[in-house]
């Protein structure tokens, strides 16, 4: 005999997820604990990278200078922030950063990443990836539209020069091209989420150092 099985609710999906995604493991400090998730939710890995965007969009507005160790710093601070009981409100690019260079500098940087499951890394890590396609569009689009913007001053300029010295030179605008390569906080997949979450330690930077834009 075929066994009844109870049609699916929502209630029952809730129930099998608070058990599926309850353990977790505490790090003890001299000072103070921390709570470190073992199992990341699908649904908080979508946020952490909706905010991910965000940062990255909202610095680029902002004409933010970016560079490839601040993607990195950003990527750790966030899985930290998400993944882990650390009471924090960094939200904006500098915050971030600020926030990894202080776990960093007291000595809890290295505890906390190295408590988190190494394919739970890896999974957020390659969505991280996928991420940095968009933000490099984004950053593309900042550079051509200010290089444009740039060219239609310096013809403006140019026409109220002619026009005040009744000039009849031919405007001959820069066509050079702009090019800005993608950069992966989180590439090279191969050599181990761990690693590449590792690697962010040593970016984390203050926002108030100089910064090249990513390439």
């Amino acid at each position: 005999m075929s066994k009844t099985l109870k049609n699916l609710s929502l209630q029952a999906v809730k129930t099998e997820n608070t058990k599926r995604y309850k353990d977790k493991k505490r790090i003890q400090f001299d000072q103070a604990k921390l709570d470190v998730e073992l199992v990341f939710r699908p649904s908080k890995r979508d946020e952490v990278i909706a905010e991910y965007i965000s940062v990255f969009q909202d610095a680029i507005k902002n004409g933010t200078a970016l560079n490839e160790s601040g993607l990195f710093a950003v990527t750790a601070a966030l899985i930290v922030k998400h993944f882990t009981s650390l009471e924090t409100n960094a939200a904006t690019y500098p915050e971030l950063i600020e926030l990894l260079a202080a776990l960093k500098d007291g000595d809890y940087l290295d505890k906390i990443l190295g408590s988190f499951d190494e394919l739970e890394l890896q999974r957020m890590i390659e969505q991280f990836s996928q991420a940095n396609t968009l933000i490099t569009e984004e950053m593309k689009k900042s550079a051509v539209e200010q290089k444009r913007a740039n060219q239609n001053k310096g013809k403006s300029r140019k026409a109220v020069a002619e026009t005040a010295e009744g000039s009849n030179e031919t405007d001959d605008a820069d066509g050079t091209d702009i090019s800005i390569s993608s950069s992966s906080p989180a590439a090279g997949g191969k050599t181990g989420a761990r690693k590449n979450a590792k690697s962010s330690e040593t970016a984390a930077k203050s926002p108030k150092e100089d910064g090249h834009e990513a390439v």
